[in-house]
């Protein structure tokens, strides 16, 4: 990964997200929101935030930050190459995953997975609290749940933004370790190896 940095030395405070997102099943407007909520309550520490989207998804997101009036807020920077991504992930002061809606049970996403090896912390919105991913962020310490209470995110904004630190805690460098693609790739060709031989009829 290139050292240089990401973003410019310019004292704003960087959300990231980068990826996909799916407007049938993933919703920001919780983020959105908390973010409307934190300029209602503290615009100094709103104008000092962007939420930077990289990824094909830029047009679901304008949508729904316009819903919320906080456009503004936004860098929708398209489509990137995976080390600029990897950059992007590596610099920011939070991580975005979005949760799915209720009733798309057990639903990860790879996205999650490779923000488990950058240091930033994870901020996991919309859904519920107990979810996969949600489960996937309590257990490997790697962020916080804020699930879809707008009050809640903007609280962890502001904590964010004056120095506070989101995590409690080591996270857990071990079980991380059993998320990697080595790792998995490992693990399915045990199963695959374990299998017995189908027996032709």
């Amino acid at each position: 990964m290139p050292p240089e940095p990401a973003f410019p030395d310019d004292e704003k405070l960087r959300l990231v997200f980068t990826g996909s997102l799916y407007p049938s099943a993933q919703d920001p407007g919780p983020l959105l929101h908390g973010l409307r909520v934190l300029r209602q309550r503290r615009s100094a520490v709103a104008h000092r935030i962007r939420l930077v989207v990289a990824g094909h998804c830029g047009r679901p997101w304008l949508k729904a930050a316009d819903r919320y009036s906080v456009t503004e807020l936004l860098d929708v920077v398209g489509e990137v190459d995976r080390p600029s991504a990897r950059r992007m992930q590596r610099d920011a002061d939070a991580l975005v995953l979005i949760d799915f809606a209720p009733g798309v049970s057990g639903a990860l996403t790879t996205k999650a997975f490779e923000y488990l090896s950058v240091d930033p912390p994870i901020m996991l919105v919309g859904g519920a609290t107990d979810t996969s991913l949600a489960k996937l962020v309590t257990e490997t310490g790697r962020g916080l749940v804020r699930g879809s209470d707008p009050q809640g995110i903007a609280g962890t904004l502001i904590d964010l933004a004056e120095g506070r630190p989101l995590l409690t805690g080591q996270p857990d460098a071990q079980l991380i370790d059993t998320f990697t693609r080595e790792c998995q790739a490992h693990r399915l060709l045990s199963i695959l190896r374990d299998r017995p031989a189908s027996r032709g009829l």
